[in-house]
């Protein structure tokens, strides 16, 4: 990296570091006044504002792609408006290579975020769920009062309620063999002890289909009833897997995502949101390098100086407009059920292209 370079990226940098701080700022304190409202003797005010800090490291994550358009527009106008690129470019820099040196910033600005974001941000973000919660005194619940459902083979078991990842109740396992429901056992109380599940007070029945010659287009089922006091039971998940579905995909890294995805197709539940997520994570270096594209245009493109309020209103408007798209498109694959990495690559393709097709335009 020669000289230019590094005032490049310093440049960058410091510009990035002071939007991103400004929207740090605003995103934390109107998180940290939302918290007032829940305030009891146990959620204190120390508490929750330990909580909003706990939550900055994912905000940067979030606001990077926001908070690097905004920085590169500001930083790049202002050398602009000094006439700096203009005398990159007439010293042989083209915009090719000023667009390269900008880059390599930009990715090693986005390495170290995500590297912060898979470690500290989803750590730290899970222990501020977890103190609110307890704080707050709050009650594990999956589904809350509808409960939630798993499939494993030829069983469907229905949790009707979750006190907690270790303490389930109103647990209805359903048997099935060719079709047909065969058997039926239900437990008021599930808990897990000593590595296994144990039901408690519960009741099986069987059933038994019979067919009489009579009337052979009729089945006839015959019940046995069988109360079981305390029985272990083979269910297809552990605590741990119970508690990763309650947690938001901000708290997960890539791996965990990936885990909590299989877990759910092994069990026949609904891993979109998660498999928009997982994809999201993967395309954000696209995201970066279509957010950093769409400002070459919009400097090089302008023969006369913009204001920084116009730069910041510019870089705002476009990273609403690709916050929106980004929604639109993941909520139509979502319907449609299209692959959820079209909706995750998508609109950063739709930026970029549009970026390069405007700059050539421009040369």
């Amino acid at each position: 990296m020669n000289r230019v370079e590094r005032y490049l990226s310093s440049v960058l940098v410091v510009h990035f570091l002071l939007v991103l701080l400004v929207l740090l700022a605003l995103i934390g304190f109107t998180e940290f006044m939302n918290q007032l409202d829940d305030l009891t003797d146990d959620y204190t005010v120390e508490l929750a504002a330990i909580y909003v800090l706990l939550k900055l490291p994912n905000y940067i994550v979030q606001l990077f792609p926001v908070a690097l358009l905004i920085g590169t527009l500001m930083g790049m106008g202002n050398l602009a408006n000094h006439s700096e690129l203009t005398v990159l470019r007439v010293t042989g820099w083209s915009i090719r290579r000023i667009f390269l040196a900008v880059i390599k910033v930009a990715l090693l600005l986005w390495v170290f975020v995500t590297l912060m974001g898979e470690t500290i941000g989803v750590n730290a973000e899970t222990y501020a769920n977890k103190l609110r919660a307890e704080s707050l005194n709050k009650q594990f619940s999956l589904g809350q009062s509808n409960g939630f459902w798993v499939k494993n083979n030829q069983r469907f078991i229905e949790i009707g309620q979750a006190l907690s990842n270790q303490d389930l109740r109103d647990v209805v396992i359903y048997h099935y063999q060719k079709g047909e429901l065969t058997k039926l056992a239900s437990y008021p109380q599930v808990r897990f002890e000593s590595g296994q599940w144990i039901g408690r007070n519960g009741v099986k029945k069987t059933l038994d289909w019979m067919v009489k010659p009579e009337v052979p287009e009729l089945k006839w089922i015959d019940y046995q009833y069988e109360n079981l006091n305390s029985v272990q039971l083979s269910l297809p998940f552990l605590p741990a897997d119970l508690e990763k579905l309650t947690v938001k995909s901000t708290s997960l890294n890539l791996i965990q995502l990936q885990e909590q995805i299989d877990f759910l197709q092994v069990n026949g539940g609904d891993p979109s949101a998660l498999k928009m997520a997982y994809w999201n994570k993967l395309a954000s270096p696209l995201v970066v390098l279509a957010m950093i594209a769409i400002v070459f245009p919009l400097i090089f493109g302008s023969q006369r100086q913009v204001s920084m309020g116009q730069r910041i209103f510019i870089g705002v408007l476009i990273g609403l407009l690709f916050h929106l798209g980004n929604q639109l498109i993941g909520n139509l694959s979502a319907v449609y059920q299209l692959p959820a990495v079209m909706a995750a690559f998508i609109p950063a393709g739709i930026l970029l292209i549009v970026a390069l097709l405007w700059l050539r335009l421009q040369r």
